[in-house]
């Protein structure tokens, strides 16, 4: 500990002095020693929060929820969000950065996937919610719809995970193509909602539950369409750059 005994100022200087070292080993630690690994946190991340948005998609679809608590779930979401495009913001800032590697083109397609990352998990947050608000309009649905959607978002929550796993290395590039629905089973989906939206019982107090149909439908093509973009750029990327080994082994 410093003395506080005689001059004033050589103690100003000394503690002046002491706090510019602090920065100068703090600066080369993160610069040289150890750098700050912001991919690893926004992958972890982005894991984490794809792992609660598929839990509480299936607990809504199963009408588990408690809605107060829920409430509380989607605010927690939605600042993890947050924190994942400010992980993307310092991952790009590294690129400018003295002391780094140079970066190569990959790193630059290492932007945008993550970026289709959040995207993709803002859809998903998106289709929770829409489950959530909907809860009164979604326990009306037939037993065949209910089944019907539980079995799409299944397919498409499954595809999530893999595709995770395939950007971690544990999936080869060229599987996860089962997201891809044929034609049919698409009509099928969208005309069973527009079937259950233009029933005359929604279609009183405004359209308001026939409105509510249409918008969880949306929500799932939504989610599918941001799914099938994040797959096509996690394979390109796999194929185009296959020495650009992910240096993050654990998943959590």
């Amino acid at each position: 500990m410093l003395s506080t005994d005689g001059d004033v100022l050589s103690n100003a200087v000394y503690r002046v002095l002491a706090t510019f070292a602090g920065v100068v080993v703090a600066f080369i630690i993160n610069q040289l020693v150890l750098p700050p690994n912001y991919e690893e946190k926004l992958f972890h991340t982005t894991n984490q929060v794809t792992d609660d948005l598929t839990r509480f998609i299936r607990v809504n679809l199963r009408k588990n929820s408690q809605h107060s608590l829920m409430r509380t779930d989607l605010k927690s979401i939605e600042q993890s969000i947050k924190e994942m495009k400010r992980l993307l913001s310092f991952l790009k800032d590294s690129e400018w950065q003295p002391f780094v590697r140079k970066r190569d083109h990959s790193f630059k397609r290492t932007l945008v996937v993550y970026r289709q990352f959040i995207r993709t998990t803002e859809a998903a947050y998106f289709l929770v919610r829409t489950l959530h608000e909907s809860e009164n309009v979604y326990n009306h649905f037939p037993e065949d719809l209910r089944i019907l959607l539980r079995e799409r978002l299944e397919t498409l929550m499954s595809a999530h995970e893999q595709i995770i796993l395939k950007w971690n290395g544990r999936v080869l590039p060229k599987d996860v193509n089962f997201i891809a629905y044929k034609s049919d089973l698409r009509k099928k989906f969208m005309h069973s909602f527009f079937n259950e939206a233009s029933l005359e019982s929604y279609l009183e107090n405004d359209y308001g539950q026939s409105n509510a149909v249409i918008h969880l439908m949306s929500s799932v093509l939504e989610y599918e369409e941001q799914l099938q973009h994040l797959n096509k750029l996690i394979s390109s990327f796999k194929t185009n750059h296959p020495e650009n080994h992910s240096d993050i082994r654990s998943l959590h």
